[in-house]
């Protein structure tokens, strides 16, 4: 009995010796939390996007690769690779200061490190510059280089081999100092198929600290990039599909600006959306004292010069005379007027050298109605009349290709005058498809993918939409923005539909 007892007291002993080290807690998040140079980052569920798109029971593709495909699946798992595949995996994109350089960097979590590094030294031909508490490789084909401890690696890539070293040494022998970000631990916490964290107020650093670089001056020539001060200081997008549609949110933090009213706009704006075959229409409450420059850089439907009504809302004067509501409405083109041998493009053709630069192009302007609420009409009156002296108060009238009507506290806008007479026809039937729940909010439209792509004449598009999309419905107030795209197919997630289409239509096959 003796014995038995010493036996297990130096077993104990011994195994207490052995005990793996302690994990850490959260380090990717602590990572990713206490670095104050990221631009953007991005977390993609593998696993969930593998089994979405189901490559392997694709009917596009040949038996040999799905057998690949199957091997791969097979492959793919925590066990067998190293490291967690079963969770999101974090990349992120890091700006030097003052310096068009930077680094990407992929983090993640080990399941176990010998396994890990066998699967690493197996796959690619590595320099190896470990010490005795992080293994280093660099990966020569890919110009990687790649960290890892027992419970973490992360891999990193810059023009800038010493930058990308040091922030490497840093993340693993530095303490760390989470901030309490909003914005980045809605980003961290997600369990969406891709999401998205941008630091707008980042990319305006560094915007203006590279003015005067050529990097500097293609983001100041974005129009998108200079925007980007209305939708506050961070963005939080995911990105999921689903069956039968894919779905984007995107949550905007510590923004300044208001671009939209608290609330939809009235429920008169119904009556002006009452086209036959609409292709698209909208609603939206704009809070125009904040607005002038949100419009400037807006031009649709006219290629010589900018679309009428945002001239409305662009001049200040103009602008004081409205409400910032606004509704507009598109009508289907008659078929006679998009005739075209080539616009039903076969199949075999799709994506072949890319789209045509020309495709997006057509000298036909669907039908349209543009209606802005009117605060002033009496005062609006006197500003049109200061461009035109024959403008009447009530009746239609023509200026600069455009027919436009005030009256009853509305400015209608359109190319079509049979649109304005319609306006108060008693005969008139509203459009009755609208998502009524959906309209109460400040900024609410939808568009028809199939009347939408026949009337811009987008042929290869056109067979998207042949093959799987329906609808695009979007809505937004001064913290959310959100796009949910409808699938033709109800009972398959919209991944597969997307990926069955682009192996039907032979787009990896080009690009490879």
């Amino acid at each position: 009995m003796n014995k038995y007892f010493w036996f297990i007291i130096i077993l104990l002993i011994f195994s207490s010796c052995n005990e793996e080290s302690e994990k850490p807690e959260r380090w990717v998040d602590n990572v990713l939390l206490s670095e104050k140079d990221i631009l953007i980052a991005i977390s993609l569920d593998l696993n969930s996007l593998l089994s979405k798109s189901d490559l392997a029971n694709s009917d596009q593709i040949t038996n040999q690769n799905k057998m690949l495909i199957n091997a791969f699946n097979s492959s793919f798992k925590s066990s067998l690779l190293g490291f967690n595949v079963d969770i999101p995996q974090k990349m992120f994109l890091v700006s030097k200061e003052n310096d068009s350089n930077g680094a990407i960097f992929w983090v993640g979590e080990l399941t176990n490190k010998f396994i890990f590094d066998q699967t690493v030294k197996n796959f690619f031909d590595v320099d190896d510059f470990s010490n005795s508490d992080v293994n280093t490789y660099y990966l020569k084909e890919y110009n990687l280089y790649l960290s890892f401890n027992e419970f973490n690696f992360v891999v990193g890539f810059s023009t800038d081999k010493k930058y990308v070293e040091s922030k490497l040494k840093s993340y693993f022998n530095n303490d760390h100092y989470p901030e309490n970000n909003a914005a980045f631990l809605s980003f961290l916490e997600n369990t969406d198929d891709i999401g998205f964290y941008f630091s707008n107020k980042r990319i305006n650093q560094l915007q203006n600290s590279l003015s005067k670089s050529t990097l500097g001056s293609l983001l100041n020539n974005s129009s998108v990039v200079n925007q980007i001060d209305h939708f506050g200081d961070e963005l939080f997008t995911s990105l999921n599909f689903l069956n039968g549609k894919v779905s984007m949110n995107t949550t905007t933090y510590r923004s300044n600006n208001s671009i939209y009213n608290s609330n939809g706009v009235t429920s008169l704006f119904k009556n002006f959306v009452s086209i036959n075959e609409l292709v698209s229409f909208g609603f939206a409450n704009f809070d125009l004292n904040n607005e002038k420059s949100f419009f400037s850089n807006i031009k649709v439907l006219d290629k010589k010069e900018d679309f009428i009504a945002f001239k409305f809302l662009d001049d200040e004067k103009s602008r004081s005379t409205l409400n910032g509501e606004m509704s507009f409405a598109i009508a289907a083109i008659a078929n006679n007027q998009t005739n075209d041998p080539n616009f039903n493009k076969s199949s075999e053709n799709f994506w072949e050298d890319d789209f045509d630069r020309n495709i997006f192009e057509s000298d036909i302007t669907p039908p349209f109605l543009v209606s802005l609420g009117v605060k002033e009409p009496y005062l609006l009156e006197n500003q049109i009349k200061e461009m035109n002296k024959k403008f009447e108060l009530g009746n239609t009238f023509l200026m600069k290709d455009y027919y436009i009507l005030l009256k009853d506290y509305f400015l209608h806008i359109s190319n079509k005058e049979q649109l304005l007479k319609d306006i108060y026809s008693k005969n008139k039937k509203n459009y009755s498809h609208f998502n009524y729940q959906l309209f109460q909010k400040p900024m609410y439209a939808e568009i028809d993918l199939e009347s939408g792509l026949n009337f811009m004449q987008l042929k290869n598009l056109k067979l998207l939409y042949n093959n799987i999309f329906k609808r695009i419905t979007f809505t937004a107030d001064n913290d959310n923005f959100s796009i949910l795209v409808n699938v033709k197919n109800e009972n398959q997630n919209s991944l597969k539909s997307i990926s069955d289409l682009i192996l039907k239509s032979q787009l990896l096959e080009s690009y490879l």
